[in-house]
């Protein structure tokens, strides 16, 4: 049997990001900074969660960082490319 992990999804933007989480279902908005960030992340250590977001250069950095932090060298990220548009998935480990 295969177990899918739970999605995420980010959109970013300069001064926040809203994020949708399926397993809560309902949409957050916190500021595109570590600090508002870090609570966030800390809910999702030891999920295994698919994490998507839209590449968007400077603004994904803070999310971007924080994620790789968070799952070290377990994590996996796939960047899909269409046109100009790419979206960046990062894949939680289930380990703390």
């Amino acid at each position: 049997m295969i177990i899918h992990p739970s999605c995420v999804g980010c959109d970013i933007s300069k001064d926040h990001l809203d994020i949708f989480d399926e397993r809560i279902g309902k949409v957050e908005r916190i500021a595109n900074e570590a600090s508002a960030l870090a609570p966030l992340i800390e809910r999702w250590k030891g999920q295994d969660l698919l994490v998507l977001f839209e590449a968007t250069g400077s603004y994904d950095s803070c999310l971007r960082r924080a994620l790789a932090d968070a799952a070290g060298s377990g994590a996996g990220v796939v960047c899909l490319k269409s046109g100009n548009h790419s979206v960046l998935a990062v894949i939680m480990p289930v380990s703390d």
